[in-house]
């Protein structure tokens, strides 16, 4: 949120921004001047702190922050491809994608692994262990793309990102921007300054003299200013929000909003399942029918919407949670289509709602420990079955492969090897092999 936004112009020039709303998944333009929209760019991506006004992110007023701190939100929430991107030439491919996640505490194997994931994932794995002083100009621009990707942020700033590609390099980099607006529901702001650009636009906007207006379609010359109002229904707000609140519904129920945590209610919080789960809205027949079955009357819905609106904004017609958002099981089958196993195992800290037995909870929930089992049966490491295994309990299945992994003078193979014993005499199962797909449900 950016609300009455001015800065001072040192580098670049004076830039007011009245007011800006973007929906999640939509892709924004915003025109000018090569200068101007360097100014917009290192406002809005917290670079540089305004001289008036605020610039908050998920709540926070960034303009109160420290270096320091303001480099952590960014690295967790905004994605940024600037038309200077520099890499660090002296390092391969992997290392320079890498490089935001340490400012988020990921270790280097971490950082290693989620830079093949996303690279794999993008058709790109060989260019893994390349030399960056070794690719052209167009390349190096991809690199700072999939290094603005990494942590999966829910804003995705790119500076005239398009201005020096053509042919099929443009191509595969409006790909790769696309499935993440898809995968994310992320919102991409795009700076450039001109009109062509390959992304279908939702919004055109154009820095007129200083001044950030949205753009009349069609008519470049005339532009409007912006006369937007808040949700609170004052005017001048601008909203590029990240996460309004945070949704956690993996082994608790819980909603995170301005700071303050808020315990869901058991059947609340198989509404904001259902509800986080159709982002673009539900109607009541379905929400109805996914919580309820056949047990309640659409009046009971009705009411306990209305009660759960005490905690979070709800839409009518469709249903939908009127405010920006994360929930971690999203976040979790995100991870698993990137191929992003170190993120899908340290998000998964226990199945969704456990004891909830509402029909579209259910299915989801098994739908998203299918998807976790899958993912590091088929391409995780040692540690992320044992992980995944101990989240879940006794799955002989995950317990012998996190046996096949290890090798016989691991320290861990005394612990993984007691627990498939235990296993085995609990459910009597033969030590034949057979066991492929057993598990204590």
């Amino acid at each position: 949120m950016m609300s009455q936004v001015y800065t001072q112009g040192d580098l670049y020039p004076d830039l007011h921004v009245p007011s800006l709303a973007v929906r999640p998944g939509s892709v924004v333009v915003i025109l000018g001047d090569a200068p101007s929209l360097a100014a917009f760019m290192e406002l809005a991506s917290l670079l540089t702190v305004p001289r008036s006004g605020v610039v908050a992110v998920g709540g926070v007023d960034t303009t109160s922050l420290s270096t320091r701190e303001r480099t952590r939100l960014r690295a967790g929430h905004l994605g940024l491809v600037f038309a200077n991107s520099a890499l660090d030439l002296a390092a391969d491919v992997a290392d320079n994608i890498a490089r935001p996640l340490a400012f988020v505490g990921a270790s280097r194997l971490e950082r290693r692994n989620a830079a093949h994931a996303i690279l794999e994932s993008s058709g790109f794995d060989a260019w893994l262990t390349y030399p960056a002083a070794d690719l052209g100009l167009p390349e190096r621009r991809l690199v700072a793309l999939f290094r603005a990707l990494v942590t999966m942020p829910r804003v995705l700033f790119l500076e005239r990102s398009f201005d020096d590609l053509d042919g099929a390099v443009a191509r595969q980099f409006a790909e790769v921007v696309r499935r993440h607006v898809a995968a994310r529901g992320a919102v991409i702001v795009l700076a450039a300054n001109e009109d062509d650009v390959p992304l279908a636009i939702d919004e055109w906007f154009e820095i007129v003299s200083g001044t950030l207006r949205r753009r009349r379609e069609g008519l470049r010359a005339a532009a409007e200013p912006l006369q937007i109002s808040s949700a609170g229904g004052v005017a001048g707000q601008c909203h590029l929000e990240v996460a309004a609140i945070e949704i956690r519904l993996l082994a608790e129920a819980s909603v995170i909003i301005d700071g303050r945590t808020e315990r869901l209610r058991p059947r609340h919080a198989d509404l904001v399942a259902m509800l986080a789960q159709n982002p673009d809205g539900v109607n009541g027949e379905r929400l109805h029918a996914d919580v309820f079955g056949d047990a309640a009357s659409m009046s009971t819905l009705r009411a306990e919407l209305t009660r759960l609106r005490s905690v979070l904004p709800i839409e009518r017609r469709p249903y939908r949670i009127a405010i920006d958002f994360r929930a971690d099981f999203l976040r979790v089958l995100d991870a698993a289509r990137i191929g992003n196993v170190d993120t899908v195992v340290a998000l998964y800290r226990g199945p969704l709602l456990p004891n909830s037995s509402a029909p579209g909870v259910v299915s989801l929930r098994e739908t998203l420990e299918a998807t976790v089992r899958r993912a590091v049966l088929e391409h995780g490491e040692a540690r992320h079955v044992i992980r995944v295994a101990e989240v879940l309990g006794d799955d002989l299945e995950l317990w012998e492969a996190a046996s096949q992994r290890l090798a016989p003078d691991d320290p861990r193979a005394p612990y993984v090897s007691a627990r498939i014993d235990v296993i085995r005499r609990q459910w009597s199962v033969p030590e034949d092999g057979s066991s492929a797909g057993f598990r204590w449900s």
